[in-house]
């Protein structure tokens, strides 16, 4: 018998900061790894917020991204 993974991904869309955090803690805690997470928002440089979206697209650990009011 072979086990087939299927990676669910998940994205999250909020507008406040607060509501943000909230959340990460969370979906954090109800997931049980923090690498299942990443998150982005205004006061990240470029270049973090790239590194974030890639692993989101590419890393098969992370599950859920979560953003104020950006876009993939």
């Amino acid at each position: 018998m072979t086990s087939t993974f299927v990676h669910v991904a998940l994205t999250i869309f909020t507008k406040h900061r607060d509501t943000l955090s909230y959340l990460e803690i969370r979906v954090t805690t109800l997931l049980g790894r923090e690498d299942a997470v990443v998150v982005i928002h205004g006061g990240m440089g470029r270049e973090e917020r790239m590194k974030a979206q890639e692993s989101f697209k590419y890393d098969p650990v992370v599950q859920v991204y979560r953003s104020p009011k950006s876009r993939l």
